[in-house]
């Protein structure tokens, strides 16, 4: 039986062998994008799986109505842990650190340092090969190192136990030798010091929060709890300690800005949440994965409806050998499983095609979405046998039931090709296929519109001549670096070429630089704000706009002393109705306004701009030192010249600390902050051609076999008279009504969608008609282009050739 039902496929292949190709094609890029997205998901979400704490380890965050931040003070966890038997263990963390490393004149650059408190290895327990977790970050001066930097250091199987190494010059004595294997974590440090465990231990700060906080507990609720009321009695309480009324009173008005909530995020599956980031390692790209995700199972339906179209319209062609298999004993269920065969042999082809196609394309995959995925046939096998079985049904069953269900009668009769049943299922999917292909071309020109409006923004500076050098990052003394910094300053605006040169705390990129964050009141206003240090000139290097009163200058004393500059921002967040010479508060210093500048980008365009203050290094003491970079305004008509007497200058600053000189034009860096956005809108393009090409490669298949049915009407019509603009129009007439159907359909979901994904954006652009009116003229451009095609080359066959035996 099985051999009949081959030779039969084989016959039908033969017979159709475009549109066999065509349908093999069509599937293996359904399958191709279903099982990519597939992988793709499975890597992100592996992320510390195998952890056996994942359950029991949260981060902690501040949430309140107007400000959020995962930043915890210092003092917060001893006095948790010692007042709670919910709380089995604490863990400050930095983020990680780019240093050098030496050992005996081995030289290299680590781009994973990782400053932390000695009981990191029990949060997250990987296998030492050599040392063991209780060891090895017992004194201060301890460090453990992955086995891969082992081995660059010390070579293969090497016990470095006891060696001697620098970083940065500082001298760390090796106790330990762990090894990330092929394990996803949100933290894989490649180098672990102890760095943070006596600031912990003696740090009473309750007012300023410097790093993020790890909690191991069963009991969160507990633990907020506690978490409250030490911050009420610490924190909060010596704010309200002379306002003449209550805790309470005090929380519910002037503070109720400043109120926030300590919220915790589970290990297990924290790399998956949307806009959180709390390690760094960074996080997924939720919009992204969801892009893929839902639009490879796009994908794969339209390569599904293209066979189901595809296959009924060639089952009418069937008639007579499906009568006859019922007329020499073939009974319904032979039929349906016949079908169901046919189904299986082509979607096991495209199968292995898609597989073939994964391992080709996997490499430039992972380069795409900057991801690691590994592919393995036996690994992943439950997963691509439930990919198979899901498309062999999808593809099998709706035309194994429809063969399957008619009377030998009306088959032998004509019947099959005269029923609607067949012509109403294949119309529909047809006009789904121009809903979803009308929806993703409207999603697609709104995406790149939005995304242009972005890059195209006005951000408030201009970086185009100004670049960045990295200046004494390693110092710890912030004091010996603004000291150096002054001299370096004045040598480097001696070089010819050099125009301007200056510093702040602050940078243009996705993270913000060296801010502080401090609170600042107005009247009975109080807000979290970003606290800048910087130099007098640095506005006017970075170009950005006065709005009113004056810039910060050296000309008067006061301006290093208590005068401040903000940002719009912070007087709308404050209420302040005349800001120039107004006063704030921030603990018990005071500062004037001297100047509003108007609001600029820092981050990226995507949030709003955040309330800001700038003072000089003199003005916030405490911030002094608190930048790594200075900024240097050049003449690019002689610009290498310049930069290499630049680097002169910055050598003699960085003589014993084996730095690397570098340089990175502001406009440059800046541009990291659009990584997201147009990796985004990189990957829903390229999906989005895919769903459209699927959609108008089923039109182009269904048309043309269609079309290839109606050669002997053609045929006749041409010879009672018919010229070719008629029958063009009569050919083409249906295909044109279900694209403005599908049109129709598609215009309220892609509007509704693309408000709430727009809705993610502070800044945006709004949905007009011009869209609509685009992408109806693009897909009616499209459709015809199609179809006339087709029923151009089916007008122009040999009439002679199907009336002959008329």
């Amino acid at each position: 039986m099985v051999k009949n039902w081959l030779k039969i496929y084989w016959y039908q292949t033969m017979k159709h062998k475009m549109y066999f190709l065509l349908t093999v094609l069509g599937l293996a890029i359904g399958i191709a994008a279903v099982v990519l997205s597939s992988l793709y998901y499975l890597e992100e979400s592996s992320y510390d799986q195998w952890n056996p704490n994942k359950n029991d380890i949260y981060v902690v965050e501040n949430v309140g109505e107007k400000m959020q931040y995962n930043s915890q003070p210092l003092p917060i966890g001893r006095y948790i842990k010692d007042n709670s038997d919910a709380v089995e263990d604490y863990m400050y963390y930095a983020h990680y650190q780019s240093l050098d490393i030496n050992y005996q004149g081995k030289f290299f650059k680590v781009d994973k340092v990782f400053d932390v408190q000695n009981n990191f290895f029990s949060f997250f327990p990987y296998d030492f090969v050599f040392g063991n977790e209780q060891t090895a970050l017992v004194n201060s001066n301890d460090v453990a190192i992955d086995l891969s930097v082992s081995t660059k250091l010390f070579g293969k199987n090497v016990n470095p136990i006891g060696q001697e190494i620098e970083l940065n010059d500082k001298v760390y004595i090796v106790s330990g030798v762990y090894d990330l294997a092929d394990k996803r974590s949100s933290l894989m440090p490649k180098v672990v010091t102890n760095n943070l465990t006596k600031e912990v231990l003696t740090n009473e700060d309750w007012g300023s929060s410097s790093f993020p906080m790890l909690v191991k507990t069963q009991d969160v609720n507990r633990v907020s709890k506690i978490i409250t009321e030490v911050m009420d009695k610490n924190f909060y309480a010596p704010i309200v300690k002379d306002k003449g009324m209550s805790l309470e009173e005090m929380k519910s008005n002037q503070l109720k800005d400043l109120i926030t909530k300590p919220t915790f995020y589970v290990l297990n599956g924290i790399n998956m949440l949307a806009d959180k980031n709390f390690f760094s390692e960074g996080a997924a790209n939720v919009r992204m994965l969801a892009i893929v995700i839902y639009l490879s199972i796009i994908i794969a339906l339209l390569s599904v409806f293209n066979y189901i179209n595809l296959s009924l319209t060639q089952i009418m062609q069937r008639g007579k050998e499906i009568g006859v298999r019922k007329v020499l004993g073939a009974s319904r269920s032979d039929i349906y499983r016949q079908s169901i065969f046919e189904s299986f042999v082509i979607v096991l082809i495209s199968f292995v095609v898609a597989i073939c196609s994964i391992e080709l394309i996997l490499p430039y995959v992972n380069i795409f979405f900057n991801t690691d995925i590994a592919f393995s046939f036996t690994k992943h096998l439950p997963v691509l046998g439930i990919i198979l079985i899901v498309i062999i049904v999808l593809c099998g069953v709706i035309p194994a039931v429809y063969v399957s269900n008619y009377e030998m009668l009306n088959v032998l009769k004509g019947g099959m090709s005269k029923n609607n049943k067949g012509r109403y299922l294949r119309t529909s999917l047809l006009v789904l296929q121009f809903v979803i292909a009308c929806f993703f071309i409207v999603c697609s020109l709104i995406i790149n519109k939005q995304v242009n409006y972005m890059l195209d923004k006005e951000l408030g500076f201009k970086g185009d001549q100004v670049f960045t050098v990295p200046f004494l990052a390693s110092t710890k003394n912030d004091s010996i670096r603004y000291e150096k910094y002054q001299n370096f300053r004045t040598e480097l605006e001696q070089i010819e070429g050099v125009s301007e040169v200056a510093t702040s705390a602050m940078s243009f990129d996705p993270y913000e630089g060296r801010t502080v964050f401090s609170f600042f009141e107005y009247g009975e206003k109080k807000s979290l704000m970003h606290r800048i240090v910087q130099d007098y000139e640095f506005m006017d290097l970075m170009q950005i706009q006065l709005k009113e009163g004056r810039m910060l200058t050296s000309t008067f004393a006061s301006d290093s002393i208590n005068n401040v500059l903000v940002n719009e921002s912070l007087v709308e967040s404050l209420g302040i109705e005349n800001p120039i010479n107004a006063e704030i508060i921030s603990g018990e210093n005071k500062y004037t306004i001297v100047g509003v500048v108007h609001n600029f980008h820092i981050t990226g365009v995507e949030s709003s701009i955040n309330p800001m203050i700038y003072g000089h290094f003199n003005t916030f003491g405490r911030d002094k030192g608190l930048f790594d970079r200075v900024y240097i305004k050049v003449d690019t008509s002689s610009i290498e010249n310049t930069i290499a007497v630049i680097e002169k200058v910055w050598a003699k600053y960085h003589i014993g600390d084996k730095s690397v000189f570098s340089y990175e034009f502001v406009d440059q860096t800046y541009a990291r902050t659009f990584g997201d956005i147009l990796a985004e809108r990189r990957a829903f393009s390229i999906l989005n051609y895919l769903v459209v090409f699927i959609a108008l490669f089923g039109l182009f298949a269904v048309s043309s076999f269609t079309i290839g049915t109606k050669l002997k009407e053609i045929a006749i019509r041409k010879v009672l008279g018919a010229e070719t603009s008629g029958l063009l129009k009569q050919l083409s007439y249906q295909y044109v009504v279900y694209c403005l159907i599908g049109f129709v359909i598609a215009v309220y979901p892609s509007y509704y969608f693309l408000n709430e994904w727009l809705g993610n954006y502070a800044y945006r652009i709004e949905i007009g008609f011009d869209i609509y009116i685009y992408s109806l003229l693009l897909i009616l451009a499209l459709t015809l282009t199609i179809v006339l095609s087709r029923a151009y080359y089916a007008t122009k066959i040999n009439v002679l050739k199907y009336i002959k035996y008329e």
